[in-house]
């Protein structure tokens, strides 16, 4: 049983369960400093459940900053689902900013896992989140970075992207997933029709390597 969460105003995530904007959004819950249980709601999958985004999302960091115990609420109001003993995995989406949603919800978190495209800014901004991530351990000691998930790796640019992944097996070989994600337009074909990957196209390559992935994740973080 799966709980995700969107926590990136985008929505992406939630468009890919073709879910619709609703008042019941985690950055509501947020903003109200309110139990999350009020704010799940099933998907069209079974043991799969969400609580949405919403694109006033992009505002919410501000409103953080007049909270008292900031850097906790996400922990805070996430604590009564985790007590609930219901969902296997809770899953959390971020947006794609150092900010502080996002320090909220990493001090709420086991593990990190973090997508890097093999591609030279991503690779200047790696560095930078790792130590996102170890400035917020004091406040989380069993904080730990899951892995570092190799995503829209293109064998057609093989020249800048092999010596980007030379760059990231010697930088950082320990996190390094073996499974990488390559790119793949039945992706962009199933955020079109805002279904999940595996639903639209179940037995295609990218298919295949996000439940390779899968299980090296689970081997991992446990």
């Amino acid at each position: 049983r799966i709980l995700v969460i969107d926590g990136d105003g985008q929505r992406n995530l939630s468009s890919s369960f073709d879910m619709p904007r609703s008042e019941k959004n985690f950055g509501a819950a947020v903003l109200a400093e309110q139990d999350l249980n009020g704010y799940i709601q099933p998907t069209k999958f079974e043991n799969i459940d969400i609580i949405v985004a919403d694109v006033s999302m992009g505002t919410l960091d501000m409103a953080l900053f007049t909270k008292i115990s900031r850097e906790n609420i996400v922990r805070s109001i996430l604590r009564p689902v985790v007590e609930r003993g219901y969902y296997d995995y809770i899953l959390i989406d971020t947006n794609p900013n150092l900010s502080l949603l996002n320090f909220n919800i990493v001090n709420a978190s086991n593990y990190v896992l973090i997508p890097a495209q093999p591609a030279s800014f991503d690779l200047d901004g790696l560095a930078v989140v790792l130590q996102f991530v170890e400035g917020i351990k004091p406040y989380n000691p069993t904080l730990q970075v899951g892995g570092i998930i190799i995503n829209r790796y293109d064998a057609r640019n093989r020249l800048i992207t092999e010596a980007a992944m030379d760059q990231l097996r010697e930088s950082y070989s320990a996190l390094l997933f073996e499974q990488i994600i390559r790119v793949d337009s039945r992706l962009q074909n199933a955020q079109w029709e805002n279904r999940p990957v595996l639903d639209y196209a179940g037995s295609a390559r990218i298919s295949k390597e996000y439940r390779a992935l899968t299980k090296e994740i689970l081997k991992r973080c446990v």
